[in-house]
């Protein structure tokens, strides 16, 4: 918490503070497979993977959402289903919160 709270009054991220890297670095940390939970129209996911191709990735959303995403994107699986039963298995997840 004190490294989010310096990160507040000082800007940037607190992972980067902690590990010594910015989340993106993913490969320096073993990620391999990412899911996006949430994640819509797959987006987010979409644009990591280009960016890291050695990163694959699950755009992971409820059904109805998963059918309207665009085009598949090489290495990128849009997965439906209900993240309070259960999500997919991977590295590392990405939850989008949005503050009401």
């Amino acid at each position: 918490m004190a490294l989010l709270s310096t990160c507040v009054k000082e800007g940037g991220m607190a992972f980067a503070k902690a590990h010594g890297s910015d989340v993106i670095r993913m490969g320096s940390i073993g990620v391999r497979l990412l899911a996006d939970v949430g994640g819509g129209t797959g987006m987010l996911i979409r644009e990591i993977v280009k960016v890291h191709p050695h990163v694959h990735g699950i755009n992971f959303d409820l059904p109805h959402v998963v059918a309207t995403t665009p085009d598949e994107c090489t290495g990128v699986a849009h997965v439906g289903g209900d993240m309070l039963v259960e999500i997919p298995l991977a590295d590392a997840i990405i939850i989008k919160v949005r503050r009401i």
